[in-house]
């Protein structure tokens, strides 16, 4: 019983650990092949999220504002793109603001604000659940 538990956990963090390394690949590349240049907020797009209870028991949606920011590319193009990371119940940026972007060189459309959370965090969480996931794994059988 606890093997074929065992034997699922560590499908499942086997799975993990493929996406984690996919998306890895996929960010790798696409900054090698990547410009870099600065970008202004432009406006934000609002997106309604799930609802939740607040502390007065009421239910309350969550409100995910995603910056749109404009940029040029190296052909002095001008391109509006919406962010797909928003931050909830607040914006992160003011309009006007500048802030530092990466943009793919054969689509210039595809561009995402440089920073951790934007990049990474996603992968980076995969990472660290996979492992939490991989230790409870090696542990529980060891107490038994």
């Amino acid at each position: 019983m606890y093997i074929n538990a065992i034997f699922i956990l560590y499908t499942f963090v086997f799975v993990l650990r493929f996406l984690h390394a996919k998306m890895f690949y996929t960010q790798y590349r696409f900054l090698q092949n990547s410009f870099k240049t600065e970008a202004d907020i432009v406006s934000y797009k609002i997106v309604k999220g799930s609802r939740h209870r607040s502390s007065s028991r009421n239910l309350s949606a969550v409100e995910y504002y995603q910056p749109i920011f404009k940029f040029k590319d190296q052909n002095n193009k001008i391109i509006e793109v919406k962010s797909n990371v928003g931050d909830g119940n607040s914006r992160s940026y003011a309009i006007g603001t500048k802030i530092e972007i990466r943009y793919s060189k054969e689509n210039p459309e595809n561009a995402k604000v440089n920073s951790f959370r934007d990049q990474y965090f996603f992968p980076s969480f995969l990472t660290a659940f996979s492992l939490f996931l991989f230790f409870i794994g090696w542990i529980i059988p060891r107490k038994m």
